[in-house]
């Protein structure tokens, strides 16, 4: 099974175990490395940078890891990052509390090669399984709601058509004066109609589209597809 080039993120305050840890990670994975032995520097960077894996230290000395655990998990941004718990011995006590806060799983320092790869590949492919299936919900969810819009427009939009193509002509043969007037404004809503009328023809096999931020941290479907990219 092969993986694309992965971010993955070591906090650890002891820089042998992070050496460590990039050798053997790079020895059997195309992956980018990051290691920080200071907490504060390693959460700064993974709310700046695409992380797909933390390997995380549960004592240290300035911020422990459950600190550092919690702050991941209660960030709406950062939260469906995986963290696999470093430790130094099986402490059940310690590894529960991990868990509750939100950890995907965990190692001991004196792992094998081999589990240390194995736990690293499976939630790696985890994240992936996950993700592809959020965007095929949302593939979904846009296909459905571009075929709805469409549904529901094409009708109005044809009645508005046919509507301003009367009275244009309604006008040309009986009030040519009086469409010299208007006739600018009637043109704007020609055009406007004609805009929506190409909006809808392409929400109708709707196969591309962008998320754009809304208000706080909610995304909405850019749905205006001014180009064809």
């Amino acid at each position: 099974m092969t993986f694309k080039k992965k971010h993955i993120v070591a906090i650890d305050d002891e820089e042998s175990v992070l050496i460590n840890l990039e050798k053997k990670l790079k020895k059997f994975l195309e992956c980018n490395f990051y290691g920080f032995k200071n907490s504060d520097e390693g959460l700064n960077f993974i709310r700046e940078n695409p992380v797909d894996l933390i390997l995380l230290d549960l004592l240290m000395p300035e911020k422990s890891g459950f600190e550092v655990l919690s702050e991941i998990k209660e960030d709406e941004n950062l939260k469906r990052i995986p963290i696999i718990i470093l430790t130094v011995k099986a402490d059940a006590e310690a590894i529960d509390e991990a868990f509750e806060r939100g950890a995907d799983d965990y190692i001991l320092k004196s792992f094998y090669e081999n589990e240390l790869l194995a736990r690293v590949k499976r939630i790696l492919r985890s994240k992936e399984m996950e993700e592809e299936l959020l965007r095929y919900e949302r593939d979904k969810v846009a296909l459905q709601l571009g075929g709805g819009i469409a549904h529901h427009f094409n009708q109005p939009l044809t009645v508005l058509t046919m509507g301003f193509e009367i009275i244009r002509t309604l006008l040309e043969t009986q009030h040519p004066e009086a469409l010299k007037t208007i006739d600018k404004y009637l043109k704007m809503c020609e055009d406007s109609t004609a805009k929506i009328s190409k909006i809808v023809d392409k929400l109708s096999s709707l196969k591309k589209y962008r998320l754009m931020k809304y208000v706080g941290d909610m995304h909405i479907f850019d749905l205006s597809l001014d180009n064809d990219e």
